[in-house]
């Protein structure tokens, strides 16, 4: 599963390139397969950040991703970073809109 997503790793932050591209099933599955490898257990975006946070985060980026029909923030959304510590605003706009996002997404 991981070689099919182009993602890159540092200690504090975990970019999944062209991330609309990865859907909602295989969210969880890349997250607990990167937490299985030796060399990024210490992590300390693994370590303080839960899938599920993580995961709203991704579905967040991949809904504005999809409802951008003028194109104007698509430079923004086809990415996701999910990095580690949160801004304020991060800590109450994911979890409180992330499982809106995910009904929505494929």
């Amino acid at each position: 599963m991981l070689q099919n997503i182009d993602y890159s790793t540092t200690d504090t932050c975990i970019t999944v390139y062209n991330s609309y591209k990865v859907s909602k099933k295989f969210f969880n599955q890349f997250l607990n397969e990167l937490r299985r490898w030796d060399d990024t257990k210490d992590l300390t975006v693994l370590v303080n950040r839960t899938n599920r946070n993580m995961t709203d985060e991704w579905a967040c980026h991949n809904f504005l991703y999809d409802i951008d029909f003028l194109g104007l923030f698509k430079n923004h959304t086809k990415d996701v970073d999910m990095q580690y510590p949160l801004t304020w605003w991060e800590k109450i706009v994911y979890p409180c809109t992330g499982w809106l996002c995910k009904i929505f997404i494929r």
